[in-house]
């Protein structure tokens, strides 16, 4: 029954996915791999989780107005990239060879939008062909301070862009803090800061076990779970994983020790579900 489920066409599961609640869905997504990418590409199911990230949820004490705004709010983020589910737009994108070993030869879609890292730009197309509505944005002016770029992703039902960025750091006193990496909040329209967030960026910190020179490694896409982002890193040379849950609106990052992942999916996001579905100690 399950083999005969996951043959059907994409857009009948989703109609299907669209009958469970948030957390159905999640469950599905992450025992399934076609589900994940159904659930990943309908704008629809996207509208429906991000509800559900943010706190909000169908029940009859729920008040409708605010539900109704939400839901509003995010039609109108979602309209910056035009998406129809239905559509195959066909585009041309010349992708040169990228300087960097976490970005290089990665390629995202979501709601309609993609992007990837070419030529030293940040290239964002709307799946619809709209000239408009597509992006180019240097490299140069993603970080500052000769910071190194670790990770980019859009999501665009926020109109969020996520940088990561990060500098080597050398430990002294082993009880300290010390910056790990930068994240930054932008408007992946204009490339300005996101005027919904508490701060422009948010400095990530992480206490060494001992004194040394250390760099930091996003070992994974990083994953956008509502208010939340989860970045997943090591620090050179432990091999030991971390990860960072950072919320992004209030502007404040929370370490978090690494749970059990399963092999389906990207890590981040299954730690971004298992953290929204759960408990997030943010």
């Amino acid at each position: 029954m399950a083999a005969g489920f996951i043959s059907l066409p994409s857009e009948l599961i989703c109609h299907i996915l669209l009958l469970l609640t948030p957390k159905d869905i999640c469950h599905c997504a992450m025992t399934c791999k076609t589900v994940c990418a159904a659930a990943r590409d309908s704008v629809h199911i996207q509208y429906k989780l991000e509800l559900y990230a943010q706190g909000f949820t169908e029940t009859a004490a729920l008040d409708l107005v605010d539900f109704s705004t939400k839901m509003s709010s995010l039609k109108k983020l979602a309209s910056l990239w035009r998406t129809d589910f239905y559509t195959k737009p066909v585009f041309e994108e010349v992708v040169g060879p990228v300087n960097n070993q976490v970005l290089s030869g990665k390629q995202h879609v979501k709601c309609g939008l993609w992007w990837t890292m070419a030529n030293s730009n940040l290239c964002i197309r709307d799946c619809n062909a709209n000239g408009k509505l597509s992006q180019t944005w240097s490299t140069h002016s993603l970080t500052t301070g000769g910071r190194f770029l670790k990770s980019v992703i859009v999501d665009p039902l926020q109109d969020l862009l996520i940088i990561v960025s990060s500098l080597s750091f050398i430990v002294i006193d082993a009880v300290q803090d010390y910056q790990v990496f930068m994240v930054e909040f932008r408007l992946a329209s204009s490339n300005l800061p996101h005027p919904d967030s508490a701060c422009a960026f948010l400095e990530c910190t992480h206490t060494p076990d001992a004194p040394g020179q250390y760099a930091s490694y996003v070992m994974d896409e990083l994953a956008i779970c509502g208010d939340r982002i989860v970045v997943l890193y090591r620090i050179h040379p432990a091999q030991d994983l971390f990860i960072q849950v950072i919320d992004w609106r209030k502007g404040h990052a929370k370490s978090c020790p690494t749970p059990f992942i399963p092999r389906h999916c990207s890590i981040a996001q299954r730690l971004a579900q298992t953290l929204c579905l759960d408990t997030c100690p943010c």
